[in-house]
């Protein structure tokens, strides 16, 4: 009984998501495999590559419900017989029982699938990836209830089972245009927004509670102060937190912060997550990035790290925190983001496993501290905000031009621009020229790493004499 109790402990722990179901079922990881708990005791173990299994009552009887990852196919398996397979993800799957018969759904893609009366039925995505689906009943009429995620908003949606032969709706795929991203003056400069879970945190040995920290946010302001200059490095991680969480509260950091920079690394948690798909991870990744873009708040994106723990050895998990890496490269592309690496910097350690992870997926000292240097590596090639609020008054015969800068710690000066020939400026904030060489000047800003400002034309027309 003893190393039962431990078995279900450790199982509890590995899961890191086990969830509840009525009080009385509930679903975790044993021995490598997906299982259904009872009041604590394992009842349904799946088969091998399981990675979710869940249990409904069904009258007298329960359905089993197990999903599994074998041979890059994906399966959903009924009381241990296939139901369906698919060379495409599967989540959620649920159950219900209405008039002595029982209704299966599963999701796949921007799909749900519905299995009833001997009869399968689809119900298509409207906007975006679909998720949180619940089955009810309506007197004796099941529907079904489920969110659909669009750049981090969550659309409710209600649809009766089974569905209509036609959809009430045409699917529509709004496309949400990419805000360009714009100068905000007004933020702290050297502030810098620290925005994950508990690898953010500084979770580690065992615990997430270290005095003095141990994560890489104070690692990488000793950094920043040593490299660029003064600067504050402020840690929002929070434990456990998936990327649909994080939705929920970029807004509120971002107004209280005030933070020129946001470093977002996110996803660790969306890998051992069974429930949604990686559609989704990634609809929150986009949804992150633009608010952070509409608010004027720059973005530093990143990769997961591996891990050693269970999950790494996995087929399904391990294949999923892949395909987040890949992602998260993608995204850095298309929105043309500074990337630290994180996944590459450790994987090139043939020795990652024990130097630079602590514990199951939390860095050790060591591998805080390469986050830290990989950091500071994508926050050097960030160029600096263009000089702003630039006057051109005409007196004595010359023009003279005055601006200031965006603020920056490593600001090295302004160049003056014409046709790529650039005179040094220094750290001077004005400059007399005579009028002739007005034409076609452009200002700029550059830091101590040589980055250069986007330019900015002088224009005499707005000037005063």
């Amino acid at each position: 009984m003893k190393k039962l109790v431990l078995a279900l402990l450790i199982s509890l722990i590995l899961s890191g998501n086990a969830v509840a179901y009525g009080g009385k079922f509930s679903s975790g990881f044993l021995d490598g495999r997906a299982v259904v708990f009872e009041e604590g005791n394992p009842i349904y173990r799946g088969s091998q590559g399981s990675y979710y299994a869940m249990a409904f009552p069904c009258g007298e009887r329960l359905i089993f419900l197990e999903l599994n990852f074998k041979d890059g196919l994906y399966s959903l398996l009924v009381n241990r017989k296939p139901y369906l397979s698919s060379s495409e993800e599967l989540y959620s799957p649920r159950a219900l029982c209405y008039n002595g018969k029982k209704a299966i759904i599963v999701g796949v893609k921007d799909r749900f699938v519905v299995f009833m009366d001997g009869k399968e039925f689809w119900v298509q995505s409207f906007f975006g990836p679909q998720m949180n689906p619940v089955l009810k009943l309506k007197g004796e009429k099941p529907f079904l209830e489920f969110e659909e995620v669009l750049r981090g908003m969550f659309i409710k949606r209600e649809i009766p089972l089974p569905p209509p032969a036609q959809p009430r709706f045409k699917k529509v795929r709004i496309g949400v245009p990419k805000p360009p991203f714009w100068f905000n003056y007004s933020l702290n400069p050297n502030k810098y927004i620290a925005f994950g879970d508990s690898i953010t945190y500084g979770c580690g040995y065992g615990t997430c509670e270290h005095n003095p920290p141990i994560g890489y946010p104070p690692r990488l302001e000793k950094l920043l102060n040593r490299r660029i200059g003064p600067s504050q490095v402020v840690n929002r991680g929070v434990p456990g937190e998936e990327t649909p969480e994080g939705i929920l509260r970029i807004d509120e950091v971002l107004q209280e912060e005030e933070a020129r920079y946001i470093l977002l690394n996110e996803g660790t948690n969306d890998v051992i997550h069974s429930e949604y798909p990686l559609s989704v991870t990634e609809e929150c990744l986009r949804g992150l990035i633009e608010r952070s873009l509409s608010f004027g708040t720059y973005v530093v994106l990143s990769t997961l790290i591996p891990r050693k723990d269970w999950f790494w050895y996995a087929p399904y998990f391990h294949q999923k925190l892949i395909s987040i890496v890949k992602l998260q490269r993608k995204l850095a592309k298309e929105y043309s983001l500074p990337l630290a690496d994180f996944f590459k910097a450790f994987t090139d350690n043939p020795d990652w496993m024990d130097e630079l992870l602590s514990e199951g997926n939390h860095p050790s000292l060591k591998g805080y501290q390469l986050m830290a240097e990989k950091w500071e590596e994508a926050i050097e090639t960030i160029a600096p905000y263009p000089p702003h609020s630039l006057s051109v008054v005409m007196g004595g015969g010359k023009i003279h031009l005055q601006w200031e800068g965006g603020g920056e710690a490593d600001l090295q000066g302004f160049l003056l621009c014409r046709e790529g020939v650039c005179l040094d400026l220094g750290l001077r904030f004005s400059w007399s020229i005579p009028p002739q060489e007005l034409e076609a000047l452009q200002l700029r800003a550059y830091d101590k790493a040589g980055n250069r400002s986007e330019p900015i034309d002088i224009d005499f027309s707005e000037g005063k004499e």
